[in-house]
């Protein structure tokens, strides 16, 4: 039988990483303005 622990342990080499990276996001009223936003926001993505 295994045990399952509430709070999973994490290694010691992960201490301090961080695991996401910070984004903003943006909804726009038209595929026009998404473009826009896209072309002045370096590394962009559409979700």
């Amino acid at each position: 039988m295994r045990r399952l622990f509430e709070h999973p342990r994490r290694h010691d080499r992960s201490r301090g990483a961080t695991h996401m990276k910070p984004f903003t996001y943006e909804r726009a009223a038209s595929p026009a303005g998404a473009a826009a936003a896209a072309a002045r926001t370096q590394g962009a993505a559409f979700i």
